[in-house]
């Protein structure tokens, strides 16, 4: 009879042991999944993050050409003004003001003056030769001249 109770005992004490364990491994897959359910939250916040940025950089980016098409345009709009006026004025002067008033401080190193006086002197109603002849007065360098002439001929 003492070895029926220690053979019971024995059993019940070996299933509580398996039991015990395969509780432990439950557990053990809960946190484990636990914890890929928090991974998992993280890269989803991590991706959010990353779109956010995406469009805070496309927001910049657009809000960049916005300010050099506004900026173009004044441009145009003061070049003709100053050309209709017949008055003399110190025309580069104006164009820095305008370039500063944008956040440009190096007006002559900018695309967008360029093509905004070539448009401005179109706009003015001036000829091909006149073009020429004023814009060598404007500048000197290739690139400027390029930009004045695709203005003028836009």
């Amino acid at each position: 009879m003492l070895k029926i109770l220690f053979g019971l005992s024995f059993l019940f004490y070996y299933n509580c042991a398996v039991f015990s364990s395969i509780s432990q491994s439950s557990q053990s897959v809960q946190s484990v999944s636990t914890s890929l359910n928090s991974i998992s939250t993280s890269l989803n916040s991590i991706s959010s993050i990353s779109s956010s940025l995406g469009s805070i950089s496309k927001s910049s980016s657009s809000d960049k050409k916005e300010k050099d098409a506004l900026y173009q345009k004044d441009v145009k709009d003061l070049t003709y003004l100053i050309v209709k006026s017949n008055e003399s004025s110190d025309f580069t002067s104006e164009i820095q003001n305008l370039a500063f008033k944008y956040g440009f401080y190096d007006w002559k190193s900018n695309e967008s003056t360029f093509l905004g006086i070539g448009q401005g002197l179109k706009k003015a109603g001036i000829s091909q030769k006149e073009f020429k002849e004023v814009s060598k007065g404007i500048s000197n360098r290739k690139q400027q001249s390029a930009l004045l002439e695709a203005g003028f001929n836009s």
